[in-house]
Order: C-alpha cells, then sequence, then structure tokens
C-alpha cells in the first residue's frame, strides 16, 4: 500500500542475505541455512528456512509483524540493536530473540530453549518450550497472553518490572527462578521455585505441590496450592505478611532461617511455621498438627488445631489475639517466658503441657460433656489435705508450696480450671476464670515450684496425686 515494496527472496539451497530495505514486506526462504543480514522492513517480515539455523549478521528493523520458521534448526536472532515493531512468531530448534526495545511475542514453538531479551515491556505470549525458557526485560514488565508450557527450568528477571506469569494453563516443568518487584507465578500442576527475590510481593499458585524455594520478597507473601504439599528449599525472608494455603495439604514452612516480618496465616493439614525472630500468627487452621517455633515472642491470633499443637518461643513470651482450640494435646515451651492464653474463648480438649516463668491458661477440659458426673467437686485432695465444702481454703503449705488464692461458685462447666476431660501440667504458675453457676468450687491461680506435683483435673476439682513429682 502507498507504493511501498515487497521484496521476496527464495533459495533451492541456503540463503544468505546482506543488506536489504524494503518498503514493504520482506519474504525470505531457503532450503537451508537463512542469514537475514541487515535488513529493513517497512511491513511485515517471514523468513522460512526448511531446516536450516535462521541468524543475521546485522541489526533487523521490522515495522510490522516477525514470522520466523527454522525447522529443526535453530532460530538466533540475538543481536541488540534489533527492532521488531508488533508481534514475534517463531517455531524451531533454540529459539533466541532479542529487541533493543519492548518485545511481544506470539505463538513461539521450540523444541528446545527460548532466549527472550528486551529493553521494556516483554510478552511471551503463548509459548511451548521443550527445554529451558530464559527471559529478561531489562525493568519491563513480563507478561504472557496464553499459557506457557515449559518442560526444562524457567528463568525471568525483570529489574524493576513486574513478572506477572499467572495464567492458569501454565505448566513449568522444573524449576522456576524469577528477580522484578511484583512477582505472580501461577501453575496448572506442581510448582517448584528456586531462587526468588521479589521487591514487592510474591503471589505463588499451583495445582499440587508448592515449594517455594529460598525466596526473599519486599512485600507481602500468598502462596496456595490447591491440595498440594507447601514446603521450602531455603530460607523465606518476608517483610510484609505470609498467607499459605494447602487445602488438604501440608505446610511445612520449618526452616530455622526463616523471617516472617509480619503476620503469618494458614491453613491445610498438618501446619509447621518457623521463624529465626518473633511469630506473630493471624488465623491459622490446621486440620492435623500445628507445630510453632520462634526465637522470641509468639503470638497466636484465631487458631483452629484439629490434633495436636507444639509450641515452643525459645525464651520468648506466648500470647494470643483471639480465642485458640486445641482439640489434641498441647506442649507448650515457652522457656523463661511467660504463657498469657487466657482468652475465655479458649478450648483445650486433650491435656496441656506448659514451661515457663509463668503460665495463664484458659479453657482447659473443654471436652468436658455436662452431667452429674461432671458437676462441680469442693475438695482439693491429697491424701493429708481436704477442705470442707463449706470453707474458703487459705494458704496451704505443703512441700513443695501450693498457695490458694481465690474461691468462688462456678457451675456445671468450666473454663481454667477444667473438667474430667483435660489436664493440665506444667511449671510456673497458673490461673483459670470460671462462671458462678451452682456448687462451691475453689476457683485458682496456683503457684508450684519446680518439683511441685503433676495438678490434675478431677470432676471438675484439682487433684495433687501423691508422690508424683513434675
Amino acid at each position: 500500500p502507498g507504493g511501498a515494496t515487497t521484496v521476496a527472496l527464495n533459495d533451492a539451497g541456503p540463503l544468505s542475505l546482506g543488506t536489504v530495505n524494503a518498503s514493504g514486506n520482506l519474504n525470505a526462504t531457503s532450503n537451508g541455512s537463512l542469514n537475514l543480514g541487515t535488513s529493513t522492513v517497512g511491513g511485515n517480515l517471514n523468513a522460512a528456512s526448511g531446516n536450516g539455523n535462521v541468524t543475521q549478521t546485522g541489526a533487523l528493523t521490522v515495522a510490522g509483524t516477525t514470522g520466523v520458521s527454522s525447522g529443526s534448526g535453530d532460530v538466533n536472532l540475538g543481536n541488540a540493536g534489533n527492532s521488531f515493531g508488533q508481534q514475534v512468531t517463531a517455531s524451531g530448534n533454540n529459539v533466541t530473540l532479542n529487541d533493543a526495545g519492548p518485545l511481544s511475542l506470539g505463538t513461539v514453538n521450540a523444541t528446545g530453549n527460548l532466549n527472550a531479551t528486551s529493553n521494556g515491556a516483554l510478552n511471551l505470549g503463548t509459548s511451548t518450550v521443550g527445554g529451558n525458557l530464559n527471559a529478561a526485560s531489562g525493568n519491563g514488565n513480563v507478561t504472557q497472553s496464553g499459557a506457557v508450557t515449559v518442560a526444562g527450568t524457567t528463568g525471568v528477571n525483570s529489574g524493576s518490572g513486574d513478572v506477572t506469569l499467572g495464567n492458569s494453563g501454565n505448566s513449568f516443568g522444573q524449576q522456576v527462578t524469577a528477580s522484578g518487584n511484583n512477582v505472580a507465578l501461577n501453575d496448572s500442576g506442581p510448582l517448584s521455585l528456586g531462587t526468588v527475590n521479589a521487591t514487592g510481593n510474591l503471589n505463588a499458585t499451583s495445582n499440587g505441590s508448592l515449594n517455594l524455594g529460598t525466596s526473599t520478597v519486599g512485600g507481602n507473601l500468598n502462596a496456595a496450592s490447591g491440595n498440594g504439599n507447601v514446603t521450602q528449599s531455603g530460607n523465606l525472608t518476608v517483610a510484609g505478611t505470609t498467607g499459605v494455603s494447602s487445602g488438604s495439604g501440608d505446610v511445612n514452612l520449618g526452616n530455622a532461617g526463616n523471617s516472617f516480618g509480619q503476620q503469618v496465616t494458614a491453613s491445610g493439614n498438618n501446619v509447621t511455621l518457623n521463624n529465626a525472630g518473633p511469630l506473630s500468627l493471624g488465623t491459622v487452621n490446621a486440620s492435623g498438627l500445628l507445630t510453632t517455633n520462634s526465637v522470641g515472642g509468639l503470638s497466636f491470633g484465631a487458631s483452629t488445631v484439629g490434633s495436636n499443637l507444639a509450641v515452643n518461643s525459645g525464651n520468648g513470651d506466648v500470647t494470643q489475639t483471639a480465642p485458640l482450640a486445641v482439640f489434641g494435646n498441647a506442649v507448650i515451651n515457652a522457656g523463661a517466658g511467660r504463657i498469657i492464653l487466657g482468652n475465655p474463648g479458649n478450648a483445650f480438649y486433650g491435656t496441656v503441657n506448659t514451661t515457663g516463668s509463668s503460665v495463664q491458661l484458659a479453657g482447659l477440659g473443654a471436652g468436658a460433656s455436662t452431667g452429674p458426673q461432671h458437676a462441680a467437686v469442693t475438695q482439693l485432695e491429697s491424701n493429708v489435705l481436704s477442705t470442707l465444702t463449706s470453707t474458703t481454703p487459705q494458704a496451704l503449705v505443703l512441700s513443695p508450696t501450693i498457695t490458694v488464692t481465690q474461691s468462688s461458685n462456678l457451675g456445671s462447666s468450666s473454663a481454667g480450671s477444667g473438667s474430667s476431660s483435660g489436664s493440665s501440667s506444667g511449671t510456673g504458675s497458673s490461673g483459670g476464670t470460671s462462671s458462678s453457676g451452682g456448687g462451691s468450687l475453689v476457683n485458682t491461680s496456683i503457684s508450684i515450684d519446680g518439683l511441685g506435683p503433676t495438678l490434675q483435673v478431677v470432676n471438675g476439682g484439682i487433684k495433687m496425686p501423691d508422690n508424683q513429682n513434675n
């Protein structure tokens, strides 16, 4: 159009171009190696080499679209001075494409590797790669217009730009490494990350096992695996919040070098969370076990544990901001720190073992059913001690020292002191709360020294077994 001239060149064998100026289209066809020389094309470039390699000796400037087919040969258009004005499609063995500005791919089929480099926005189009994918955009955003399928490894670098490979049809066969601002990666199957550096947020989604690799995140981390296990192969460092969902799979983020800067939320079967510093939990739902480790304060949000709870805070305080429900047994170790789990909404259905400088627990024995067999008993028992139901216990001197400091009324259920299905043992001091109702029951704040007996809840009362030290 407008007097534009189309240049068409065909060779029964190899074809090597020098300098070509086509105001319209350039069509170059060979039956062997094809060198596109230094070509300036005002329209579209179409190049086909049978099964020969497609190369260049100088920069290619194409105003329109570019289509290159090399059969079983390679496409090597890696000159840094290239300028592809519109979409580039390519098929061949190893495919290398470079653009001095933005680069937009259409459909690319590489039976070997795909190397795509731009100095600006990079759209990977709909690409199928039999080998490895390497994509670099300078500081431009890396995106896609269709599913990307890579049999080998994937490496993406967007500098200060974003990496958005969030198409649910993606398939990354091997490890994915990425660097950029906000990084979003989605896989229709399992997803394994290598080293990821995101100055902004990292969103990783899979439909199967999800390995978060060694990731450094300047913003927030969001990870979802469908029903696959979520794991890691190196330290995770997250400056913002962390949210992990594994459906019926496990969450195993137990690396001792992890650093979760802000609140962590998680849901899955067995959940393991480890932090090299203080750990703040938001909403945690573990249908199985919940294991948490920190070096410093450990704070629980609204958490539900279907099985056992294991907590170790180093020497930091163990606290909570919302109710905690544990349907199995609990072992809580605060070292020299305090255990302050006094939320009246707590529910500990099994035994609770604690270690701390002081202990406050509410919700012990939550699994007890109501009825006469669980009615409150107003007696603090041992073989050498009994209090009358009409008498408020005073300070009781035993060896070791046990001090009863308060009495109050209690109905058929209790939070804090417990009931027949739960028990609490530990080192430190514990206190509980109760609601008023029929019957009189000592509601205690008890101090026990390091050799004190194990306390047991008996029919709503408290029993100290004789000749048993904790």
